[in-house]
């Protein structure tokens, strides 16, 4: 997925913690974007291998059956139900 562009990243960031960028203590705004622009790309990066590994993973096993038809939402929510994902999101935003 792609990352969302810089100006969203300050404009989160500014309004979270009251920062004007203007303002005297620019230098420390400007760090702690800096920052969040490293923790958001690290938590993404992370968190589209942890789904691209499940994907190869939910392919293998089908493979494996010899089913070569397209999953169903049903064969999906089994593989990969609702509580796998909270699981991994808990996991990535516990860190």
């Amino acid at each position: 997925s792609k990352m969302p562009p810089d100006e969203a990243i300050e404009e989160l960031v500014t309004k979270i913690f009251n920062y004007d960028l203007c303002s005297s203590n620019a230098t420390e705004v400007t760090e702690v974007i800096c920052h969040s622009k490293r923790v958001l790309t690290d938590f993404c990066s992370k968190f589209n291998y942890k789904v691209n590994t499940k994907v190869k993973e939910f392919k293998e096993i089908r493979r494996r059956e010899g089913n070569i038809a397209a999953p169903t939402r049903m064969d999906i929510e089994k593989f990969m139900s609702v509580k796998a994902v909270e699981r991994i999101l808990n996991r990535y935003l516990k860190q």
